[in-house]
């Protein structure tokens, strides 16, 4: 991995450090690009933000049986 990343790379570095599947050297030039790159910077705090709502979130809600079939119909429809 180069030394810079493009911001979309960055993004893509951001969803890997969610996960912990970040390496020292990513999360080097990661942190590297979040310092000279105030947008990429603001998206990560909002990213945080919204996550920490949707943990913190009292609401549940799960998708019945008739809205996952569309979701699923739309997928694959989409798809073809």
């Amino acid at each position: 991995m180069k030394a810079s990343v493009s911001c979309k790379q960055a993004i893509i570095l951001l969803a890997k450090k969610e996960e912990n599947k970040i390496s020292l050297l990513e999360r080097i030039i990661l942190k590297i690009h979040l310092v000279i790159c105030p947008p990429c910077k603001d998206y990560d705090i909002q990213d945080k933000m919204i996550r920490n709502a949707i943990k913190t979130s009292p609401l549940e809600y799960s998708l019945t049986k008739d809205e996952k079939n569309v979701i699923i119909k739309t997928v694959i429809e989409d798809n073809n």
